[in-house]
């Protein structure tokens, strides 16, 4: 039998996550470098010189931050997409894909993932998604060590 180490796989499918944590991030900074910014202008109108500098600093980390996010946010769909195309291929049940789209590409709870499939007439006990999870993940290991040729 063909085994995948378990981090190998969770690694990819946990990638858009990442990706979205550090938007979330940078969402932040940008807000307070906005906030800066507008403090900075307000502070220095009406002035003939002095804190211009500070000002186009803080315009300049602006646009650099938010030229990151924008690129962060195409990375994030990106990778979102390559999970689902996995996830989509993955031999298990279709339960136990919903289950890996809502904790990988929708980025739910264990509870979250339940309250989604019982709207969508598909309740289940939490052990019950836990346990299409776990083979979810076990045939998806499967998959990807037969996809990038991997023998451990």
């Amino acid at each position: 039998m063909v085994a995948v180490a378990f981090d190998e796989v969770r690694l990819f499918l946990e990638g858009a996550k990442d990706v979205h944590l550090k938007c979330a991030d940078l969402r932040e900074r940008v807000r307070s470098l906005d906030d800066a910014a507008n403090r900075v202008t307000a502070n220095i109108s009406g002035m003939p010189h002095g804190g211009a500098t500070d000002r186009e600093q803080l315009l300049s980390a602006l646009a650099d931050a938010r030229s990151r996010l924008l690129l962060d946010i195409a990375e994030e769909e990106i990778r979102k997409t390559e999970i689902a195309d996995f996830i989509d291929r993955v031999p298990t049940s279709a339960a136990g894909r919903a289950v890996l789209r809502r904790r990988y590409i929708h980025y739910e709870s264990w509870k979250g993932v339940r309250q989604w499939m019982a709207r969508h007439q598909m309740a289940y006990s939490a052990q019950s998604v836990y346990r299409l999870h776990g083979d979810a993940i076990s045939a998806a290991r499967k998959l990807w060590a037969a996809e990038h040729h991997n023998s451990y």
